[in-house]
């Protein structure tokens, strides 16, 4: 049944790389994702939204909420077990409008991490909904190195993933924008 995406989502986001030390607070900056804000995306009131990789924050929860939408947040590193366990559990017995994916994609090594990750955002998004993916660039160079703080970053361009993205979502289901990769889910 559902139990196998999330279980692959749930060991591909709390492994972002075998290199990576993986401290919490590391990557986790504790602002409102971009995308949030990002005038390109409709948040339609009364969607369910689950952002996955998105940190121990509550403040995007809490402006979502005051546009009568619901997101909630799992972060394997930043959030307990528990709390992942139950939001993971709801969605796929019930799965989201829209997932969001802030960031995460370009703090993953493994590009078969990337594509577990890619495929448990998949499975809990519902027919006709939406995966929107946000990648940070950072130096663009597509070298991979670790950073200052002790994680990984790819430093690679948005089109750059869009094979990865391509391969789970299908061709014709996904399109970029800026430093977005959106993904329809059939």
């Amino acid at each position: 049944g559902m139990a196998g995406p999330s279980a692959r989502l749930r060991k591909g986001l709390a492994r972002r790389s075998t290199k990576e030390a993986n401290k919490p607070g590391k990557t986790d900056l504790g602002q409102i994702a971009a995308a949030f804000n990002d005038k390109r995306f409709d948040w339609p009131e009364g969607a369910r939204v689950l952002d996955l990789g998105g940190g121990k924050s509550d403040k995007a929860k809490e402006l979502m909420a005051e546009r009568g939408v619901r997101l909630d947040v799992i972060d394997p590193i930043q959030r307990p077990e528990s709390h992942n366990n139950r939001i993971l559990d709801e969605f796929e017995k019930n799965p989201a409008d829209i997932v969001t994916v802030n960031n995460v994609l370009n703090v993953i090594e493994e590009p078969g991490l990337r594509r577990q990750a890619l495929r448990g955002a998949k499975a809990l998004v519902k027919p006709g909904g939406e995966v929107r993916i946000k990648i940070y660039e950072g130096s663009g160079s597509g070298k991979g190195n670790p950073t200052s703080t002790g994680s990984w970053q790819e430093n690679r361009k948005t089109k750059d993933y869009l094979s990865e993205v391509i391969s789970v979502f299908g061709k014709d289901a996904v399109r970029t924008s800026g430093s977005y990769l959106i993904a329809k889910v059939k």
